[in-house]
C-alpha cells in the first residue's frame, strides 16, 4: 500500500466514520422508528378516527417504515455476523461490496427520517402549531446523526433546510 492510498484511507475513515459504532446507531434509529411510528398512528387513530392526519402521507410513513426495517435488517445481521437471517442469495450481494452497502443503507435509512422530518416541518397534515417544538427537536437531532451517518456536508444542507423552512 503505497503512502498515497494510506492518507487517503485515513482521511476517508476520518471524515465519515464506520464501524460498530456507526451500525449500532443506525440500528437504534431504526428500531427506534420501527417502534414508534405504531404508537404514534395508533395514538392518531384514538385521537381523530383515521391513521394519519393526511393520506398523502401513507406514501411517507410506508416506504420509511420498510426502508427503516431492512436497513435494521441489514446492520443487525452484519454486527452479529448472523448469516442465517438474510437469504443467502441476498447475503451475497450485499456483502460482496460492503462498503458501498453500508453507505447506500445509512443514506436510505437517514434521508427517509428527513424527508418524514421535513413533511412534519412545512405542516403536511400537522395543522397544528404546538408540534413544532416536536418538529424542530426532530430536525435538530437529525443535524447530528447525519454528521455521524452520512457526513458533515449533509449535516450543513439538513441544517440549512430547517432553518430556510422555520423562517418562511
Amino acid at each position: 500500500m503505497s503512502i498515497q492510498e494510506l492518507l487517503q484511507s485515513s482521511k476517508h475513515q476520518l471524515i465519515i466514520p464506520l464501524g460498530t459504532a456507526r451500525r449500532r446507531l443506525l440500528i437504534f434509529i431504526n428500531i427506534a422508528y420501527i417502534v414508534l411510528v405504531p404508537i404514534f398512528l395508533s395514538s392518531e387513530k384514538v385521537s381523530t378516527g383515521y391513521f394519519v392526519p393526511h393520506p398523502g402521507l401513507y406514501f411517507v410513513y410506508g416506504p420509511v417504515a420498510l426502508i427503516n426495517f431492512f436497513s435494521a435488517l441489514y446492520n443487525f445481521t452484519v454486527l452479529k455476523n448472523n448469516k442465517s437471517i438474510i437469504p443467502q442469495w441476498l447475503w451475497g450481494r450485499l456483502i460482496h461490496n460492503r462498503e458501498k452497502t453500508d453507505f447506500v443503507i445509512g443514506w436510505a435509512s437517514l434521508v427517509s427520517i428527513m424527508i418524514m422530518s421535513f413533511c412534519n416541518i412545512i405542516g403536511f397534515g400537522n395543522p397544528s402549531n404546538d408540534a413544532i417544538l416536536t418538529d424542530f427537536a426532530l430536525a435538530h437531532s437529525l443535524i447530528i446523526l447525519a454528521v455521524v451517518i452520512i457526513g458533515r456536508k449533509i449535516a450543513l444542507i439538513w441544517f440549512l433546510v430547517v432553518v430556510a423552512v422555520f423562517n418562511l
